[in-house]
């Protein structure tokens, strides 16, 4: 008898343990939702990212944000739907404007923006340049690659330093290398 009651206490333990975690994961989503501009519905967080300039962000819906994922938005980033954001990765919208530093030697910032598109997944380690948009879906940037210009090719794998098509994807799943 008191072994029955001891497993419906560890239950409702267990439930109510379960219950405190979602509730506090669903604040630590409300609470990182509303450093954005706008962010969609189903934000899922693993762990706790660093937003600079948040309200410059935008964010689609049903993405995710890992642990230690670096997002600089001072010259505006906009994320597409189904995004994932692998842990460590940055994303970089502002720096140093080389021209004025390599011809009068003056540090000036200069904010461009950043642009990624629907169901793209940045792998960890991975860093997206100011200036650089993603217009293609379906992409995957490699973990530690350094995305540094634009592309609008769908269906690829990009990766390097700097990143480059490493393979392509063709609608009947076959996959071509890249040059």
């Amino acid at each position: 008898m008191l072994d029955k009651i001891a497993r419906k206490v560890q239950k409702i333990r267990q439930k109510t343990k379960a219950l405190r975690n979602k509730k506090a994961s669903d604040a630590r989503v409300q609470q990182v939702k509303s450093k954005f501009y706008s962010c969609g519905e189903n934000l899922q967080l693993f762990g706790s990212p660093n937003i600079v300039a948040g309200e410059r962000i935008k964010v689609g819906s049903n993405c995710k944000i890992n642990e230690g994922v670096y997002l600089n938005g001072r010259g505006n980033i906009t994320i597409g739907d189904n995004v994932t954001l692998s842990a460590f990765c940055r994303i970089i919208s502002t720096g140093y404007d080389v021209d004025k530093l390599m011809n009068d030697w003056t540090r000036e910032h200069k904010n461009v923006p950043i642009s990624i598109g629907d169901n793209c997944w940045i792998c960890t380690n991975a860093c997206i340049m100011p200036g650089v948009s993603i217009s293609g879906k379906n992409v995957i940037i490699g973990a530690g690659s350094v995305v540094t210009h634009s592309f609008s090719e769908s269906n690829v794998l990009f990766a390097g330093n700097p990143a480059r098509i490493v393979k392509k994807h063709t609608n009947d799943k076959e996959s071509i290398k890249g040059e």
